[in-house]
């Protein structure tokens, strides 16, 4: 439990950063609310005249026209248990005494901004992981994401999806939304455990590039016929009278020698 003095704590300057610096009492609640007293109970003591305001672990009190918060405190701390766990905060002596004979601790308001002050800029700099009760709400599927889900997952088909309540919309909503984070992880492992064959069929299907026929070239046989004479060749040396045989004019008779 907490026990502050509210206006002694939002009277010291010099201690929050820029940005965190003149809170009114929302703001100071909302310090106390990311700081590490935000699961204590909390009870802030006003001067002035105000109507007591009271939620789940918080309670604004004001001392009223003819007294003052100091006193106000001193009060409560006479009905207050001794406790290990609670703390006065404030800086006014007659206030720190009175926490004193009671045997509870006592904080200043200047360390108990401090306090504040480091557990806000710790909480701003550490990098947050949203949960998956964050992302559900923040991503939610529509009525037609859901019916898409229903009928690709086989959950239901579009005659009784049409038949169902908001409550039945959202249970298929959470189950396909399941079905699809549990799709997305078995993916990579199912890649990595194939063979590098597997994981590249179009590699392996592919077929080997045709090449161009080759002109076949032509080949004298090991035993061709011999040539037919030529007529006219052999007219001609008719009418010469000459000896020479078409033979001897065949070059590949002389080649083949």
């Amino acid at each position: 439990m907490l026990l502050i003095d509210t206006y002694n704590v939002l009277h010291v300057t010099g201690v929050l950063p820029p940005e965190l610096a003149g809170p009114d009492i929302d703001g100071l609640i909302r310090l106390i609310g990311a700081s590490r007293y935000s699961r204590h109970s909390i009870t802030l003591v006003c001067d002035g005249v105000g109507a007591r305001r009271a939620s789940a672990g918080l309670t604004i009190e004001y001392a009223g026209a003819a007294s003052s918060a100091d006193d106000l405190i001193i009060e409560r701390l006479g009905h207050t248990p001794r406790s290990k766990g609670a703390v006065v905060v404030s800086s006014d002596r007659r206030v720190s005494a009175a926490a004193r004979r009671r045997g509870l601790r006592t904080l200043s308001s200047a360390a108990f901004l401090h306090q504040l002050a480091r557990d806000v800029v710790a909480a701003q700099r550490a990098p947050r992981r949203p949960t998956r009760r964050a992302l559900a709400p923040a991503v939610p599927l529509d009525a037609a994401a859901v019916r898409a889900w229903a009928r690709d997952f086989g959950i239901a088909t579009a005659q009784e999806f049409d038949r169902l309540d908001a409550a039945s919309l959202g249970m298929i909503g959470r189950l396909a939304q399941r079905l699809a984070r549990g799709a997305a992880t078995a993916a990579p492992k199912a890649a990595a455990a194939r063979p590098d064959s597997a994981q590249k069929p179009e590699a392996a299907a592919r077929p080997a590039p045709k090449r161009a026929p080759r002109p076949a070239t032509r080949q004298a046989p090991l035993h061709a016929a011999p040539p037919q004479p030529d007529p006219l060749l052999t007219k001609l040396i008719q009418e010469s009278g000459s000896k020479i045989s078409q033979d001897d004019l065949a070059m590949e008779r002389w080649l083949a020698r």
